[in-house]
């Protein structure tokens, strides 16, 4: 059964057993975890394979971000490697692009769309895990993660050939 009525009283269990209160700040970085893990199943029907292998693979990792801040006692080497092959993919996209001049509005494709709309809600993700005082290794994948998230939005606008639009401050 899906239910087990548990949690029926506000409160719900961590990875150790310890049953905490649903508002507990651990369980807002859990869910927006959650949350930023669901935006990125849309891209799975992506046409690239190369970006959709790199999105699953991300949304595991965010799976173990999440055990480990849910208190189970995985490896923390693994984010620590996984913020080095972030790193570099973001190199490898980056370097396919013109360089960045300007702030750019977020839009274009709808690939490129949920992309930005992913990395608005990985941000949110590193500000509820500073909140909640998480291990600077986990906060330095989620900050390269929204930087590849970026820097894919900006790649794959490029590829269905939708320029980035500037965005000009106008008094």
């Amino acid at each position: 059964m899906i239910y087990t009525k548990t949690g029926d009283d506000g409160t719900t269990s961590l990875f150790n057993s310890d049953r905490c209160k649903k508002s507990d700040p651990v369980f807002g970085v859990l869910g927006t975890l959650d949350e930023l893990n669901s935006s990125l199943g849309f891209l799975h029907i992506y046409k690239n394979d190369e970006i959709v292998t790199e999105i699953k693979n991300i949304q595991k990792d965010l799976l173990y971000l999440g055990s480990l801040i849910s208190g189970s006692h995985l490896n923390m080497e693994y984010i620590t490697q996984r913020t080095e092959e972030l790193e570099t993919v973001i190199d490898k996209y980056e370097e396919r692009l013109e360089p960045l001049t300007n702030f750019i509005l977020p839009g274009g494709s709808i690939f490129s769309s949920y992309l930005n709309m992913s990395r608005s809600i990985c941000r949110r993700v590193e500000r509820d895990m500073v909140k909640y005082d998480s291990n600077i290794t986990c906060l330095t994948y989620t900050n390269r993660l929204s930087d590849l998230f970026f820097v894919l939005a900006r790649y794959i606008n490029k590829v269905e050939e939708i320029p980035d639009t500037i965005w000009k401050h106008t008094v």
